[in-house]
């Protein structure tokens, strides 16, 4: 969901940047997922994510919502989001999906860390070590990765790999043969 669906970074960046007076830029925070060690604040910076509103008040990765209408239209879609121990970040996707996607069945999203053990035919995610994990179990499954600040610049076992999701939709109306 995040940086898939819902624009996580630039929203966190931009506060983080306010907050604490930085300059660094969004490509250099989110280089990697330890951007604790990139931030001035340390772990502090987590705390920005962690505040009431903040998630669900997120804009949408452009087209996500289209995109998310296409599968569900198509496929039996699942929405596998990670969770963190912070439960008002699990409100806050509960509530953004709610929110923007009424379309979509709340009964079909799943938020977990181990995203590999949910078993489908098709995952999209932009952390390459999901993409990995979930491959391993998932051999017959096909893996799309999103480019995202954290994994542009970095080498990927994922079948394709997306700036947008336009592409998505177009690798997967091939695949169901819904051109």
């Amino acid at each position: 969901m995040d940086d898939v669906i819902v624009d996580l970074s630039a929203p966190w960046h931009d506060e983080y940047c306010r907050k604490y007076g930085d300059s660094i830029s969004i490509n250099e925070l989110f280089s990697d997922w330890n951007i604790h060690n990139r931030a001035v604040c340390g772990d502090l910076i987590y705390e920005i994510i962690k505040q009431p509103g903040f998630f669900e008040n997120l804009p949408q990765i452009f087209g996500s919502i289209g995109g998310m209408m296409f599968l569900n239209g198509v496929a039996d879609t699942y929405l596998v989001s990670a969770i963190s121990k912070c439960g008002e970040i699990a409100k806050g996707k509960v509530i953004w999906t709610q929110k923007n996607m009424p379309f979509f069945n709340l009964q079909k999203m799943i938020l977990c860390k181990a995203k590999h053990l949910v078993r489908g035919d098709i995952f999209i995610d932009d952390r390459l070590k999901n993409i990995q994990t979930w491959k391993e179990w998932n051999p017959d499954g096909i893996t799309i990765l999103m480019n995202t600040h954290s994994n542009r610049s970095k080498e990927s076992n994922a079948d394709f790999r997306v700036d947008d999701w336009n592409q998505i939709r177009k690798i997967i109306a091939g695949i169901l043969g819904k051109e």
